[in-house]
């Protein structure tokens, strides 16, 4: 962390999701207490924190509401007999008592909490709508605007395409839906400002580029056309809640016709996704940040974790008063880079990772059924601890006498909280299905990073499956 002020420092969090009702576990500090549960604090803690090191923008990727995200903002809800957007609102997430009005009251709070946490400074903020706005932004555009919420918001105007110069540096915003409107303002900002990386905020993710939570995200290649062609464009991208601990959700690719664009996913303040991952733990612990410094070429992006003891101390009112400076974990070492360089390329960096690996004489436990078996074996760890995790364990189980491969499984770590060992289990249990009883089988077990590398010191335990007689005795 540099004392030196840079040429342009950027807090970013996604995802807030405010208003979020613990419907997973109510009890958990931080959701369901208040007009919009206590989601609202961890967005102020973070705000206080950014305030600290001084920010110049708080940029934020969408989803400031928690509302209902999957609804044609132009034309009437086929469900609802052609009633538009602004009046009806789901069973389910009801806002007002009798549910006929979608609510922007979310949106609106996230301003208020940002003027009230920077109050008296030149600290800007730039945002736009995502998906879980769209009854907000349904307010602003059908039947010609019902009434402006990103004026009460955040005291500007409302427009599809948001442009902002902060410090020299552009911002150009889409939101929801209106991505596609963004192409002119970006072409234009980056012949002016060749040399300057030009920041462009989207909520969706970007097509074949950073790693997302959703099988259909590649539908989403708006932005990827937009932003593909040019090469001091940082895109900031929302939605996928991927937690910034993996090392894919920042994407550059050095591969003749890839995007030449630098593309982050910013994570959430709220809980974690992951491509094809089960999360393992509690994923409402992802509270996850960034800090972006410029400095000429040089760019540095700080992943943070706001879910720390401290930041728990004050939500459940233990204490009044933390200093906010100190009051984060870190979720990895800072990525640096430059617009040219491509030290982010994706293929570089899986190639020179280091994977993990269990420690020396490690061994597993069995617990054998007819058609299963149980591994029981403790964790590994990671060699290059400064810039990945064990991101999951993969076994195998292979027949002995034919050497065909019969079953496999993977688990998810706990990686998706922050970088320290707090919250990572000691050791770890896998499954294997299908087996054969009366057979030989060799189970091998790996530690893999995040790139799927694996540790070249596996888990290997021989066993015989368990046989017919053995499970008809026991169930005499």
């Amino acid at each position: 962390m540099s004392n030196k002020k840079p040429d342009l420092r950027v807090g970013i969090i996604s995802d807030l999701h405010l208003g979020f009702l613990g419907h997973y576990n109510p009890n958990y500090y931080g959701l369901g207490q208040g007009p919009f549960g206590k989601q609202e604090l961890w967005y102020e803690y973070a705000l206080r924190y950014f305030k600290s090191r001084k920010v110049d923008v708080v940029v934020i990727p969408g989803d400031m509401s928690n509302a209902c995200g999957y609804c044609d903002i132009d034309d009437p809800n086929p469900d609802k007999k052609g009633v538009p957007l602004y009046k009806w609102w789901s069973d389910e997430e009801k806002t007002y008592e009798n549910g006929d009005l979608a609510s922007p009251e979310e949106v609106i709070e996230s301003g208020r909490i940002f003027r009230k946490v920077f109050a008296g400074t030149d600290t800007q903020i730039f945002c736009i709508y995502g998906n879980h706005d769209r009854p907000a932004q349904a307010l602003e555009v059908i039947n010609g605007g019902n009434r402006n919420v990103w004026q009460e918001a955040f005291g500007e105007p409302y427009s599809r395409v948001n442009v902002k110069t902060i410090k020299g540096f552009t911002f150009i915003g889409g939101h929801w839906d209106y991505e596609g409107e963004c192409k002119e303002a970006i072409d234009k900002a980056c012949a002016q400002n060749p040399n300057k990386p030009v920041f462009y905020v989207q909520h969706p993710v970007i097509a074949d580029t950073t790693m997302d939570s959703y099988s259909g995200a590649h539908r989403f290649d708006v932005g990827r056309n937009l932003v593909k062609d040019h090469e001091n464009v940082i895109a900031l991208i929302g939605h996928t809640h991927c937690p910034i601990t993996d090392e894919r959700t920042i994407w550059q690719s050095a591969k003749e016709g890839d995007a030449k664009c630098t593309v982050i996913s910013c994570s959430t303040l709220n809980y974690a996704d992951s491509t094809g991952d089960l999360v393992r733990g509690e994923n409402l612990w992802t509270k996850h940040g960034l800090i972006l410094d410029v400095n000429g070429d040089d760019i540095r992006v700080e992943r943070l974790s706001f879910y720390t003891p401290e930041m728990l101390a004050l939500a459940k009112g233990e204490k009044k008063k933390q200093n906010f400076k100190k009051c984060v974990k870190s979720c990895g070492a800072d990525w640096k880079f430059t617009l040219k360089g491509k030290e982010m390329d994706w293929e570089k960096r899986a190639k020179n990772a280091v994977a993990p690996e269990f420690p020396n004489g490690a061994t597993a436990g069995l617990a054998r059924g007819t058609n299963f078996v149980e591994v029981h074996f403790p964790a590994a760890l990671p060699l290059d601890t400064d810039n990945d995790l064990v991101h999951d364990y993969y076994a195998e189980a292979i027949e002995e006498e034919t050497g065909k491969l019969i079953s496999t499984n993977q688990i998810v770590t706990e990686y998706h909280v922050d970088h320290s060992s707090d919250f990572f289990s000691p050791y770890y249990q896998i499954t294997l299905w299908n087996l054969k009883p009366d057979t030989n089988y060799k189970i091998s077990v790996y530690a893999r990073d995040c790139w799927q590398k694996k540790s070249t010191n596996p888990i290997v335990v021989k066993f015989f499956a368990k046989t017919l007689k053995e499970d008809a005795g026991r169930l005499k």
